[in-house]
């Protein structure tokens, strides 16, 4: 069964760049900047589902997290997720 909470990295994910357009939450987007950055950082687990944290990954390297070199390092870790190539 599928939950909310079965992927945190995308979940966080989601809300924290939903928070940015939303100027009633902006205090939010900032303060969750490096939860979300921690998170990412947690995509090698073995217990990680890589289908979500590529969907998380490409939502941060589409967006204004960050600039442009760290955003070709996050395109470079889809790459190497365990199972993306098969």
């Amino acid at each position: 069964m599928n939950t909310w909470d079965q992927n945190k990295f995308l979940l966080w994910t989601i809300v924290a760049i939903a928070s940015k357009s939303m100027d009633a939450y902006i205090h939010l987007h900032t303060h969750l900047q490096p939860h979300v950055r921690r998170l990412a950082s947690d995509i090698y687990s073995p217990d990680n589902d890589p289908l979500p944290n590529v969907q998380a990954l490409l939502l941060l390297a589409g967006g204004h997290f960050f600039t442009l070199r760290p955003k070709m390092i996050l395109l470079g870790h889809i790459v190497r997720l365990p199972g993306i190539l098969r």
